[in-house]
């Protein structure tokens, strides 16, 4: 019997362990959107099919996630300045009402292989210079308040900066393998299905099932496949677990070290 009520106690305290597990309300988790091709481009055919692409972009992500978020910001364009960049996440992070903040980078980017010397994203400079992540992490860790929670990169070689955004305090991000020629074929289907409560890593998954973005990759010489690192269970409605929503029990059944009787 002493054995069963042991058992019995461990089930009961991991019952209470998983129903203390947090989640966020719609109105506690705001989206960031960071949509630039074109504004340091010169004119041009490629322009041309950039314009299209970020104004799909713009369209999927202002049209489809107010309904699941509590606020969606944009910054478009010359609007995704750095600094621009870094001063709308610190307010919005500053934010009381606000428990998480989601991030989309839909920007071109560089591997190692650039003058940058190293992945980078492209927010608006107007010299054309990008962003290493590896020095813009840092920046974007203390305006994040703690709130950070998923990244979904869209930039040419983003998931080289994984390890980047992981140590920005992002629990989950995801980035393109190498070159990203599908335009927004992934975004859409990632979106759905977080959307509708899927995990963060079978949205990503199921956004890199598309065979249209297949044979796009396949014509353009390019890999769009989505890599993504962290919490991959995580969903749109989980919050960021930290010591002081995490609580454990303050007493200890008695005599559970205690042998059974024979």
């Amino acid at each position: 019997m002493r054995i069963l009520n042991i058992l019995l106690l461990i089930a009961l305290f991991s019952t209470q362990a998983f129903s203390q597990v947090e989640t966020v309300t719609k109105e506690q988790r705001v989206l960031l959107a960071v949509v630039n091709l074109t504004a340091s481009e010169k004119h041009g055919l490629k322009k041309h099919f950039h314009t299209a692409e970020e104004e799909r972009a713009y369209r999927i992500i202002d049209e489809e996630m107010p309904e699941v978020y509590g606020a969606v910001h944009i910054l478009y364009r010359k609007e995704t300045d750095e600094a621009d960049f870094l001063n709308k996440l610190q307010t919005i992070a500053q934010d009381p009402a606000v428990k998480v903040v989601d991030l989309i980078f839909y920007t071109h980017g560089h591997n190692a292989s650039y003058r940058e010397g190293s992945p980078a994203t492209g927010l608006y400079n107007p010299e054309h210079i990008f962003a290493r992540s590896v020095d813009l992490a840092p920046k974007v860790k203390a305006v994040g308040n703690g709130k950070l929670r998923v990244l979904y990169s869209d930039a040419c070689w983003s998931s080289q900066q994984n390890n980047d955004w992981l140590a920005a305090g992002f629990l989950a991000v995801a980035g393109s393998k190498l070159i990203d020629a599908n335009q927004t074929i992934d975004l859409r289907r990632f979106l759905r299905k977080w959307k509708k409560g899927e995990s963060f890593g079978k949205a990503i998954d199921f956004a890199n099932q598309s065979l249209f973005s297949k044979i796009k990759d396949k014509i353009l010489k390019g890999n769009s496949t989505k890599i993504a690192a962290g919490e991959l269970p995580i969903n749109i409605d989980s919050a960021i677990q930290t010591e002081s929503t995490v609580e454990s029990p303050t007493e200890q059944p008695e005599n559970l070290n205690e042998e059974p009787e024979s």
